[in-house]
């Protein structure tokens, strides 16, 4: 079961995250959804809305990027600094592995943003549940 609160998802609440970290700071937020077709729409709004204060968002697929309509949980990374990132390397093979899961692809751009007065995060999430018929 996916729980996540709406409260964290909207523009408002990026907006309060933006202004408490420092000029180097990043936000990492865990979003369990596909990142394409139905089950995409709540990561592509909350990629919209991220992206609306975040000068630079990365995303990072759990499983893979290549597999984009298949629910997974995505690393959305925000950087609070317009400066370039650089691509590191760790001493963690594992965390190696991890970081070739990078989305290169595009992302949908006809999103809806999510506000305080428009978040529809339940409804989002209970399209990935696959609930069955009687």
């Amino acid at each position: 079961f996916y729980a996540v609160p709406y409260q964290l998802t909207t523009l408002e609440a990026a907006q309060k995250m933006y202004e408490i970290l420092n000029e180097n700071g990043v936000l990492v937020l865990n979003i369990p959804s596909a990142i394409s077709g139905k089950m995409g729409k709540f990561f592509q709004s909350e990629y919209a809305t991220y992206k609306k204060v975040f000068p630079q968002i990365r995303i990072y697929a759990a499983t893979s990027p290549d597999q984009k309509e298949t629910v997974q949980n995505l690393i959305l990374l925000g950087f609070k600094s317009p400066k370039p990132i650089k691509d590191r390397e760790s001493d963690d093979p594992k965390i190696n592995e991890m970081l070739t899961n990078r989305l290169n692809s595009e992302i949908d751009q006809n999103a809806p943003i999510l506000t305080d007065d428009f978040a529809p995060v339940d409804y989002y999430i209970n399209s990935l549940i696959d609930t069955p018929t009687m």
